[in-house]
């Protein structure tokens, strides 16, 4: 299907990263502020996971950095001190995920999904809660890359 950068970029923006049902399911308790910690840290590592994807497609259609460029515009507008702490985090996230999709050595989803927790202060010591929230990010990056795959850009 033919679409413009800006359209697919507006589609990737409104489907992947600001809906909060695509955040993984999780099923044990979280306080309220936990829960707004990982709501707010699942949309950053959606944004993350996307722009990463993009940047994993640009190898084959070099025109996927028109539909980057759109959604970094967005995201980030004009430079000012929020818009470079918000990339700086950006940038932190898609190393983390880049790790877990693309580890070098031995896959490590328990640690990976053990430390995501950790870092909003929860301890989650159920292996298969940490296996499945894993695999829940592979799967996202799976559906983006077979998203963009679907369109053509014109």
């Amino acid at each position: 299907m033919e679409a413009p950068p800006q359209e697919i970029a507006d589609a990737l923006l409104s489907e992947f990263i600001e809906k909060n049902g695509t955040a993984p399911c999780i099923d044990f308790k979280l306080t309220a502020e936990q829960q707004q910690e990982y709501e707010s840290r699942c949309r950053l590592y959606r944004l993350a996971l996307v722009l990463l994807s993009l940047m994993n497609e640009e190898q084959e259609n070099p025109r996927t950095l028109e539909v980057r460029e759109h959604i970094e515009t967005k995201v980030f507008g004009r430079r000012s001190r929020q818009s470079h702490a918000l990339l700086r985090q950006v940038q932190a996230a898609m190393s983390d995920l880049h790790s877990l999709l693309m580890p070098v050595s031995n896959p490590k989803e328990f640690s990976w999904a053990r430390s995501w927790f950790g870092s909003i202060g929860v301890d989650c010591p159920n292996p298969v809660d940490l296996a499945l929230f894993a695999r829940s990010w592979m799967g996202q990056f799976v559906a983006i890359v077979k998203s963009l795959r679907h369109f053509e850009i014109v």
